[in-house]
């Protein structure tokens, strides 16, 4: 027979395996639970921030829609779990000049412009470069159908949403013959069209639900009457950028040429807001 500390040393050894192998399984459970996690909050953070574009790209349709109706509203809710908004005024300067057919040259708009940056989760990453979502990064757009809104997304200490409104509309309307009395007078007409965002009380609780609602809170229109021929030349500076001057008129002039140009400013105020 064998001794009995033969045995006693058999059962310690398997109670020591025991103990080994429920250490190296529950290392890595632990490892995998953590892993799971990780995983889990990337997902989680991804599927936020591409919410988070959808509903700035929301926004900008409320705004273009609410801008050119006053007294309108609409609103937009969003998810704020990880990411983090920054509301703010004053994102810079917006100067508009016209350079008339004389020469002199008159500003037309001057005015701060808001701003919304949205950061998204720690374990949010975006490629390099810009990637454009509405719009572009022009001061100066002359198509309709273009919007005024610049929203796009970049990688600069986290990966951030970016929504501005720092340019501005400026259309050729046509030409159009007015009688003063018994004279005729023939004169073109350009637009310049201006989305003026500004930002009302903004309440952020930590994480949750986020609404925001965009208010056309007033609309401005300006008319200026300048002396020349058909075309005018609008310049269009930001934070140091500058755009023009550039022609706004037809593409040939055609007689009876124009002796007056009317210059029209509208200007759309939207407050952003929370409800």
């Amino acid at each position: 027979m064998r001794p009995l500390a033969h045995y006693k040393r058999k059962a310690m050894s398997v109670v020591i395996s025991t103990i080994i192998l429920s250490a190296a399984i529950l290392t890595i459970t632990l490892a995998a639970l953590f892993v799971s996690n990780v995983v889990l909050e990337q997902q989680l953070d991804q599927s936020e921030f591409e919410q988070a574009k959808n509903s700035v790209m929301t926004l900008v349709d409320i705004i273009e829609h609410v801008a050119v109706t006053p007294g309108a509203s609409g609103y937009v809710t969003m998810n704020i779990r990880t990411s983090h908004p920054n509301f703010t005024r004053n994102a810079g300067t917006v100067m508009v000049s016209v350079r008339c057919p004389n020469g002199s040259t008159i500003t037309v708009i001057n005015g701060k412009a808001g701003a919304l940056n949205i950061g998204g989760g720690r374990y949010v990453g975006v490629g390099a470069g810009i990637e454009r979502l509405v719009g572009t990064d022009r001061l100066l757009v002359q198509n309709a159908s273009d919007p005024l809104a610049y929203v796009y997304v970049i990688q600069k200490n986290g990966a951030w949403l970016n929504m501005d409104y720092s340019r501005v509309r400026a259309r050729y309307m046509g030409k159009y013959m007015y009688y003063e009395g018994i004279q005729k007078v023939n004169r073109s007409i350009v637009r310049i069209a201006f989305i003026n965002i500004s930002f009302g009380t903004i309440r952020v609780y930590g994480t949750g639900t986020l609404n925001l609602v965009a208010r056309n809170v007033r609309t401005i229109v300006q008319t200026f009457l300048v002396n020349g021929g058909d075309n005018v030349y609008v310049t269009v500076n930001y934070n140091g950028k500058s755009e023009g001057p550039t022609k706004i008129g037809p593409s040939q002039s055609t007689p009876p040429v124009a002796t007056q140009t009317i210059v029209y400013i509208v200007r759309m105020d939207v407050e952003i807001a929370t409800l």
